[in-house]
């Protein structure tokens, strides 16, 4: 029998465009919020993210950062306990996550100082133009709506700024796999994750509101085994090709 259709569009750039669009419903997103509570509730787990952001991800977002200045603003969508804006010296942080309140619950004034956003990330009361780096680090794929946010970074991002996403993805093959799992039932998929992009599908995504200046595949340090193969890219965009 087949089992109770959750939504989900695909993410591989292949050949089911019509539905590439599509987001999970708001069931599947809740549920991937309540097993990301409970992964952030393991025994040492932010110190563990936390020295893993730190060796992967922010050496490149760290390089980029010579045009921030104290007054420049950066927001950080998805931002999780970790808050990898915290480590930029320079500018004005705003920290979005629909979990902070969780977080800090969980945290306890481990939480860095700055703007602090309670909300999804899909529509944020923020003016147009205004934020000069967005980062967007492993939370892409866990937004309700990936397409509306990427939106809104095209939206609140300044002509000169800069989009920083990193994230997981997969072969198409296993990509299209994690697809049709979410269609069958929760219990089959990747719970954190309502999306599991490819290469090429989150290219396509991207290009649809960027042009991206470098994809940069990250070697990540070896902390624990994967049993399916999956590469981690940053993708460094801006809002037109210079």
């Amino acid at each position: 029998m087949k089992g109770q259709n959750y939504g989900c569009g695909l993410t591989d750039g292949g050949a089911m465009s019509s539905a590439r669009h599509e987001p999970v419903n708001m069931m599947r997103w809740l549920q991937a919020q309540k097993w990301t509570i409970q992964y952030w509730h393991g025994a040492r787990t932010l110190e563990r993210e936390r020295k893993r952001l730190k060796r992967t991800a922010m050496p490149i977002v760290l390089h980029h950062c010579d045009a921030i200045k104290d007054q420049s603003y950066i927001l950080d969508l998805g931002c999780g306990p970790t808050c990898g804006a915290q480590y930029i010296t320079k500018g004005k942080k705003i920290y979005v996550d629909s979990l902070l309140h969780d977080y800090r619950r969980a945290y306890p004034r481990q939480l860095p100082k700055g703007q602090h956003l309670c909300m999804m990330a899909e529509k944020l009361p923020l003016d147009d133009n205004s934020a000069d780096m967005i980062l967007c680090i492993n939370a892409l794929d866990h937004m309700q709506n990936p397409e509306l946010v990427l939106s809104e970074m095209h939206r609140l991002i300044k002509p000169n700024g800069l989009v920083m996403i990193a994230m997981f993805v997969y072969p198409v093959v296993l990509a299209r796999l994690y697809y049709y799992m979410e269609h069958l039932h929760l219990a089959l998929t990747d719970r954190g994750h309502p999306y599991n992009y490819s290469f090429r599908g989150i290219q396509n995504s991207l290009q649809r509101h960027f042009y991206i200046r470098e994809s940069r595949k990250v070697k990540l340090p070896l902390m624990r085994l994967d049993i399916f193969p999956r590469q981690y890219y940053m993708f460094i965009c801006e809002t037109r090709q210079p």
